[in-house]
């Protein structure tokens, strides 16, 4: 009985966590699309911007939505 209260509780952890990603994606493209209204971007030209907004949240060390949201301000 143990053991299946503890795979049942497992489980629930992993269900919880595959929903925080989804959400994540969907505040990532959110976020890109409300800066692409603004700056009208190309595809590839959105993807090298979205790649740069990474590579400033890793390199700053805050979240995506931090410098994206900084991103919409200065576009």
């Amino acid at each position: 009985m143990f053991t299946f209260g503890a795979t049942l509780a497992t489980m629930g952890k992993v269900v919880s966590v595959f929903d925080d990603i989804v959400s994540s994606i969907v505040n990532v493209e959110k976020s890109l699309q409300d800066i692409n209204v603004i700056m009208n971007l190309s595809n590839s030209n959105l993807s090298k911007f979205s790649d740069s907004l990474f590579d400033t949240a890793k390199k700053s060390a805050t979240s995506f939505k931090v410098v994206a949201d900084a991103a919409t301000e200065f576009a």
